[in-house]
């Protein structure tokens, strides 16, 4: 979700509505419009439920994760805000963590990680404020699982193999852009004007999962309801890959590979059918200014093999006592 190009046009098309009064009732003739400026008081907590799961196929069963985070808006500077996310521990859905073993830890590698993260003026995050506290957290986390599953008795060989993926996403530049994924996804919308079904359409860039240039896709957003009854607005954004592009950035992905693999260079009739589609919706609080609720699906088909990705983030009731 890249959003330079769709902010910068929202800035001169849609201007914010006055900041006394985010949402106020429009005149008869004028156009129903939302504007979500974030206006957050220091000090502001809010606990976040987050779901991940990953279907593999339409009979696979579905697995993933739930997640509390608990939220602070921590400092307020003249060009956004420092935001800070605490991760709980996770439950497991479609999982049994009993019979899972050192993996379990491995799902539950973010829990007691504090974040913190600075937004830009638009309330989004887009830097790790204490990247190097959440760099060695995470590194001695994974020292702790290589540990406790050899003194288990994992083959060392085999533990490498099964902890690589999940180390190659924290190395490097690689750490702030995996940090920050769900974070972003969330505050998305945040910052916007939209007008009652106007359909902003804008370029964007999917990461290539090959590796290697990433490819240019088309998105939408609509504002799609707004019920000032009910305090509540719903937000759809949708993202697909740009046909013309598509095949040539594959074609050179897929060779690269097979170099890699010392395997012979696919062709263009080698190409396998290649499709990657996002569809998110924000259900967005008009007191708070913030998605009371949020789902993000990413469908990828490589070759007829589908695969399903799901971020469900929901913000929890508030406990008797809190705000």
């Amino acid at each position: 979700m890249l959003r330079t190009s769709l902010l910068a046009g929202l800035a001169v098309l849609l201007p914010f509505l006055p900041a006394q009064d985010p949402a106020p009732a429009p005149a008869e003739d004028a156009p129903v419009t939302l504007s979500i400026p974030p206006m957050w008081e220091v000090g502001t907590s809010y606990r976040l439920e987050l779901t991940k799961t990953r279907r593999r196929g339409p009979s696979d069963a579905e697995v993933g994760t739930i997640t509390p985070v608990d939220v602070t808006v921590s400092e307020e500077y003249p060009d956004g805000y420092l935001l800070t996310w605490t991760y709980g521990e996770s439950e497991f859905v479609g999982m049994d963590a009993t019979s899972m073993g050192f993996a379990a830890k491995l799902a539950n590698l973010l829990q007691g990680t504090t974040l913190e993260m600075r937004t830009d003026e638009f309330g989004v995050p887009g830097e790790v404020a204490n990247l190097a506290d959440v760099r060695k957290s995470i590194d001695g986390l994974f020292e702790l699982i290589e540990e406790q599953a050899l003194a288990a008795g994992a083959p060392p060989a085999q533990l490498r193999q099964m902890l690589a993926p999940a180390r190659s996403a924290f190395e490097g530049d690689l750490l702030q852009t995996s940090m920050l994924r769900e974070p972003q996804s969330y505050y998305f919308p945040c910052g916007m004007s939209l007008r009652l079904g106007e359909v902003i359409e804008s370029e964007d860039l999917i990461p290539n999962p090959f590796g290697g240039e990433a490819f240019p896709g088309r998105s939408t957003l609509v504002l799609e309801s707004l019920d000032r009854d009910a305090r509540t607005a719903v937000i759809g954004y949708r993202l697909t890959l740009d046909p013309e592009h598509t095949s040539r950035i594959l074609l050179d992905s897929l060779k690269k590979l097979a170099a890699a693999q010392g395997a012979p260079a696919p062709e263009v009739d080698d190409l396998p059918e290649f499709r990657i589609e996002d569809v998110s919706t924000y259900t967005i609080d008009l007191g708070t200014l913030l998605p009371r609720t949020m789902s993000h699906v990413r469908t990828m088909n490589t070759g007829g093999r589908e695969q399903t990705d799901t971020l469900s983030v929901r913000v929890m009731p508030a406990k008797d006592g809190e705000q």
